[in-house]
């Protein structure tokens, strides 16, 4: 990579992806605000870079090749572990929700069959 500052750039993005990944292995709420926060900066960060890239030559284009694949790469990691912890926060929220449902306001375990739907079986 070298000295180039759009190489280091590059570098520090994708440490700044790595980092947010290693927060989604065990998501919690506060990870994933941590992760956002680190997200929204790296967005930032390449929003900055996309002009300079622009101007770049061919032979510039082509140093900064190995460094933006390997950003590549952990784009397509973090976006893997983004869809985990998306999954298991929705998983949570239908588990927990459903389980709110079975109670009333008050707490008491809520009967969803009146007394003429239930079955009863004597021998």
């Amino acid at each position: 990579m070298g000295d180039d500052p759009l190489s280091s750039q590059l570098s520090t993005a994708r440490e700044n992806l790595r980092s947010a990944g290693r927060l989604l292995l065990y998501p919690t709420p506060e990870r994933v605000a941590e992760c956002d926060a680190l997200l929204r900066t790296t967005s930032s960060m390449l929003e900055d870079f996309q002009p300079v890239l622009q101007e770049l030559t061919d032979e510039g284009k082509q140093k900064l090749r190995g460094p933006a694949g390997s950003l590549r790469r952990e784009i397509a990691r973090l976006r893997v572990l983004l869809d985990g912890a998306l999954s298991l926060f929705s998983g949570w929220w239908a588990v927990s929700s459903e389980t709110a449902k079975s109670y009333d306001e008050c707490g008491r375990p809520v009967s969803y069959l009146d007394d003429q739907q239930k079955i009863s079986v004597k021998g």
